[in-house]
């Protein structure tokens, strides 16, 4: 896709570069991979101080644990769903997924360390950010209540966030974090309804041609199960 990159082998969850007045970055992962975005956006003829926006789909620490290490040095807007900035800004705590992977993650919180960092956008559904003629802002909560996607409608392009993860080739359900399933299944057929041609999501590699359609037909094999 013209002026969108993709981080090569992301710590945590992929990171996007959006080349357009400035750089945006959409997740930024987790603590190792500042590094690899910085030499990412160096390969590309850009510094921190070249990064105008982070845009956080999702407040899990595998989508934004080295935002503090990025925001240092520019002045970028940091932008997150409204409904989980109070995360990102620490005031509430993130929440932890049930069962076993949740007893992991209590474990290893206190190794977890994440910074907090002031949102200056509260995004909502329906919101546009200036980036790449127009990003809209699609709401898709399930995964957590603020979770988001970004579609840029003339670019057939959609940032899905942890609505869907892709691997091997195969979509999957992103199985650590299942804060409301139907809500989870509702954000899915949203986004099968966009006509998406490339989805680009937090996990595994873009999912391409006809995006929309191949989520289309996993969301109805979901329903049947």
């Amino acid at each position: 896709m013209p002026n969108v990159y993709m981080v090569d082998d992301p710590s945590g969850a992929n990171t996007y570069i959006i080349v357009d007045d400035g750089v945006t970055l959409i997740d930024t992962g987790m603590g190792k991979n500042a590094p690899k975005v910085l030499a990412e956006m160096q390969g590309l003829g850009f510094g921190t101080k070249d990064i105008k926006n982070i845009i956080i789909t999702h407040a899990h620490f595998d989508h934004y644990q080295c935002l503090a290490q990025l925001k240092k040095g520019n002045s970028a807007r940091v932008m997150v769903g409204g409904e989980d900035a109070d995360v990102v800004e620490g005031k509430v705590p993130m929440p932890l997924p049930r069962g076993g992977m949740g007893l992991l993650f209590r474990l290893l919180k206190p190794m977890i360390r994440i910074r907090s960092v002031p949102v200056d956008v509260r995004l909502k559904d329906e919101d546009m950010v200036d980036v790449l003629g127009g990003l809209k802002v699609i709401g898709l909560p399930g995964h957590t209540p603020g979770s988001i996607g970004l579609y840029q409608p003339q670019m057939k392009l959609v940032f899905s966030g942890d609505a869907v993860g892709h691997r091997k080739g195969q979509l999957q359900v992103p199985s650590q974090y299942k804060e409301n399933p139907q809500k989870c299944k509702a954000a899915m057929k949203r986004l099968s309804e966009l006509g998406a041609e490339v989805m680009l999501p937090g996990h595994g590699t873009p999912i391409r041609p006809n995006a929309s359609e191949q989520l289309r037909t996993f969301y109805q094999g979901l329903l049947k199960k």
